[in-house]
C-alpha cells in the first residue's frame, strides 16, 4: 500500500510533487557544481520518487503500479547521470525489499 510506506507524503498534490521534484534537481545541481562534499545518488532517487508519484496522480492511481513507476523513474533518473544500468537496480531492489 502507497499511503503506509509513504506516509503523508503519498497525500500530496501532483503539482506539489513536480515542483519538490524539479526544485531537488536544481539543488542538486547547484551543489554538483559548485563542488560540494556528497553523494547525489540518493537525491536523484528522491527526485525519481516524487516525480512517479506525481505521474500516477496525474493519470490515474488505478490505471499505474505506483510504486513500479516511482522505482522506475528513480532507476531511470539515477542511470543517466551515473551510468550504473545494473548497480542502481540493485540497490533499488534491495531498498523497496
Amino acid at each position: 500500500n502507497v499511503v503506509s510506506v509513504l506516509g503523508p507524503y503519498s497525500l500530496a498534490s501532483a503539482g506539489v510533487l513536480l515542483s519538490v521534484g524539479v526544485v531537488k534537481l536544481v539543488a542538486i545541481t547547484i551543489t554538483v557544481v559548485a563542488g560540494y562534499r556528497g553523494g547525489f545518488i540518493f537525491p536523484f532517487m528522491f527526485v525519481g520518487i516524487s516525480l512517479g508519484q506525481a505521474c500516477c496522480q496525474l493519470v490515474g492511481p488505478e490505471r499505474l503500479p505506483a510504486e513500479a513507476v516511482m522505482l522506475c523513474l528513480a532507476a531511470a533518473i539515477n542511470v543517466a547521470p551515473t551510468r550504473t544500468p545494473l548497480a542502481t537496480p540493485l540497490v533499488l531492489s534491495t531498498i523497496a525489499g
